[in-house]
């Protein structure tokens, strides 16, 4: 009977850790078939039915808090002004439902969450490794520079943002990592490797809110884990750092010139002409309640032609910031819902006294304010993933 509970607890946690590994994969579909048969093992397989709602009703507020995004979404489905992608959308978004609702339904060890993060950070090695050698490939035999933004990202399978977050993530790990085995020389050399490869990687990605967030994350983890005496060398050097980085020639030159040439603006002009759009939409549309689920952006589109942001205009893009995208859909009201859903997390990692959670939240908001994060499968994943685990996981020393 003990046997037969162990190996359940091991193929449990086995699943869930391999929708942390699998995220970073070029396979969309890789993901969602372990979320598929980890929910059908949780559901017919794990703890008894009772047990699981004896757990989730003491992690009601927790669970909730994480489903309360995909109940806006269900909310906005009733007044939506177009209703041709909704089914895609819901079925897009119940991460935000399932991954929670497993979670915090069931009886999860803090070294889980490790565990995952861990594999998760060699996923994001491993297929960093495979990317770069295709483009070196590519690159040796005349095939094509890859090494550039979007263009090396056709390699990953991946949106450059989404896999600068995988990046920023691993990065974060391997550093908390290196700080608690500095006196294991092997590991310390194994952990610096892993770190400059990652660099590099995120380097050639050359995603500049990326920079942002790594080098708050660092320095977040500098403040908690090193004593005060090595505190300000490690803020000069991360400071350091991030000017070097946004000053090299690769980082100011990341897009191909007839990118810019065909917009007519250049990249601040970009970013301006790109936000004036979204707020100038945002004021026309139903202030309170926006326009609903997948509701109708024709008039976005044309405040981004009539701004001269015509890359914008031609592929139809999103708010680019998290924030502005429920406003959006949701308007007010859905901004307020989203706010309050930050708060309660913040609340909840600084009532645990869990920095590593604070810092971790913080590098996802960071990328929140330019993309908008929790609108693609692979942000939705992670955040849900992470932030879920973080909340159920016992109080950190």
């Amino acid at each position: 009977m003990i046997d037969m509970k162990l190996n359940k607890e091991f193929f449990f946690n086995w699943l869930l850790i391999m929708v942390g590994v699998s995220l970073p994969f070029p396979d969309y579909s890789l993901v969602s078939k372990f979320i598929i048969g980890l929910s059908i093992f949780w559901l017919f397989f794990y703890n008894p039915l009772e047990e699981k709602k004896r757990i989730i009703k003491s992690n009601l507020s927790r669970f909730l808090t994480i489903s309360s995004l995909y109940l806006l979404l269900l909310i906005g489905t009733i007044y939506t002004s177009e209703r041709i992608n909704i089914i895609s959308e819901l079925i897009l978004k119940l991460p935000f439902v399932i991954l929670p609702l497993i979670i915090f339904s069931v009886s999860i060890k803090k070294e889980l969450f490790w565990l995952i993060y861990k594999y998760f950070s060699y996923a994001v090695l491993v297929t960093s490794m495979s990317a770069l050698l295709k483009a070196i490939f590519f690159r040796y035999y005349g095939l094509g520079n890859y090494f550039y933004y979007h263009e090396f990202s056709i390699f990953l399978n991946k949106h450059s943002t989404y896999y600068a977050l995988f990046l920023v993530l691993s990065i974060i790990y391997f550093a908390v990592h290196w700080i608690d085995d500095n006196k294991n020389t092997s590991k310390i050399i194994h952990t610096c490797i892993y770190i400059l490869f990652l660099l590099y990687m995120l380097y050639v990605i050359s995603n500049r809110i990326s920079f942002i967030a790594l080098s708050i994350g660092i320095l977040i983890l500098a403040f908690w884990k090193l004593r005060t005496k090595t505190k300000l060398v490690y803020t000069v050097l991360v400071i350091g750092f991030t000017v070097f980085m946004f000053n090299t020639s690769h980082l100011k030159n990341r897009f191909f010139p007839s990118y810019l040439q065909a917009q007519k603006l250049n990249e601040f002009e970009l970013r301006k002409a790109h936000w004036k759009s979204v707020i100038e939409t945002i004021r026309h549309n139903n202030i309170f309640f926006g326009t609903g689920t997948e509701g109708n952006r024709d008039y976005l589109y044309d405040r981004y032609k009539k701004n001269n942001y015509k890359i914008a205009y031609i592929h139809k893009y999103n708010a680019h910031n998290q924030f502005l995208e429920f406003t959006l859909d949701y308007g007010l009201f859905g901004s307020l819902i989203f706010l309050f859903f930050l708060f309660y997390i913040f609340f909840i990692f600084i009532k645990n006294k869990d920095k590593l959670a604070i810092t971790i939240l913080i590098v996802f908001l960071i990328f929140m304010m330019t993309e908008s994060i929790l609108e693609r499968q692979s942000g939705i994943i992670i955040f849900t993933l992470f932030i879920s685990l973080l909340m159920n996981r016992r109080k950190e020393k």
